[in-house]
Formats: structure tokens, C-alpha cells, sequence
């Protein structure tokens, strides 16, 4: 419907008020839903209404538990949330991210930059 907004200027309310009232219907709807694996089948299959919702920003509609645990799922992949083990992973990466990244840094700081060793060759 946010496509059609150029159409009539005589019909710009009336499209403003469908667009406001399908943004409210689809939150109502996912309130309806009750199981997880209900949820992702309406919002992945078979049109992504995740993408298109981060795309138009409509943050009700992204914010909704269901649409947090697909992106979640999306983000950490599938089977990290779900068993013990993952969520440990999760934790492990996320605690050792820094110390994995520091001794590329510190050889980048000392060796590179302090040697004189231009950090990016000019083009002229």
C-alpha cells in the first residue's frame, strides 16, 4: 500500500489510514498466533515479511516476540538458541571475541605503524 501514495492527492487520507490500520492488523495477528513454528511459516514462506518489515521500518512489527526469535535465529543461527551447548558457544564467542582480535591489533600497532610501514599505499 506505501507504493501507491503518489496516486491522488484526493486519496492520500484514505491511503495513509489503510496503511496504519494493515500495520495494526498484522501485530494483532501475530498476537493470535500461538505456536513459534506457526509464526515463522507465515512470516518467512512464501515472502520474507521479516526483510520487508525492517525495510519499511515498522518497528511494532519487528518488535514482536516471534519476529525478535526469527531474527535471533537469523542472526545466531538455528540451533545456537535452542540447546545448551549453543547458548554456551554464544557466551564463549562473545567473551573471547576481544581476546581473539587484540593480538592482530597489537601486531598491526607495533610492527606496522611503528616501522614505518604505511598502512595503505598511495596512488600517487
Amino acid at each position: 500500500l506505501a507504493k501507491f501514495n503518489h496516486v491522488r492527492s484526493e486519496f492520500m487520507i484514505e491511503l495513509e489510514v489503510l496503511i496504519e490500520d494493515s500495520g495494526r492488523f498484522a501485530c494483532r495477528f501475530l498476537n493470535n498466533i500461538e505456536r513459534m513454528w506457526e509464526a515463522r511459516e507465515i512470516l518467512t514462506f512464501p515472502v520474507d515479511l521479516i526483510g520487508m518489515a525492517i525495510d519499511q521500518k515498522k518497528k511494532k512489527f519487528i518488535s514482536h516476540s516471534f519476529s525478535q526469535q526469527i531474527i535471533d535465529e537469523r542472526w545466531f543461527g538455528a540451533l545456537k538458541n535452542k540447546t545448551f551447548t549453543g547458548k554456551c558457544l554464544v557466551a564463549l564467542e562473545f567473551i573471547l571475541s576481544p581476546l581473539l582480535v587484540l593480538p592482530m591489533f597489537l601486531k598491526f600497532l607495533l610492527f606496522d605503524v611503528c616501522s614505518g610501514v604505511p598502512v595503505m599505499k598511495s596512488s600517487f
